[in-house]
């Protein structure tokens, strides 16, 4: 799995089956039983914030990241790879650092 990979999700810890993640862990740390990932939310189910929920698009269809409800899961719960938001880096990766450091 590589970074930025938009997969489902399953099981303990997901808030509804098949729910969509963007995997924000790199993939040097693939060995980890765990992956690090920020649920994506339809648009309407949940509100963007500037720097902090980027709005992605996959499939023609518009998704806030919701980079402030990080979750580790075991890699076992994620399915296959749909998308990849590597266009989307910027916003990711800043939403990261607002989230941890303010700025």
């Amino acid at each position: 799995m590589k970074r930025f990979d938009v997969c489902p999700a399953s099981g303990p810890g997901v808030a509804g089956s098949g729910r969509l993640v963007v995997v924000l862990q790199h993939e040097h740390l693939g060995q980890l039983s765990n992956v690090v990932v920020a649920p994506l939310f339809a648009d309407g189910e949940l509100e963007a914030i500037d720097r902090l929920r980027p709005v992605v698009v996959v499939d023609a269809h518009t998704y806030v990241v919701a980079v402030d409800r990080l979750a580790a899961l075991p890699g076992r719960q994620l399915g296959s790879p749909m998308a990849n938001l590597e266009s989307a880096r910027y916003e990711l990766i800043n939403a990261l650092d607002f989230l941890f450091g303010g700025f």
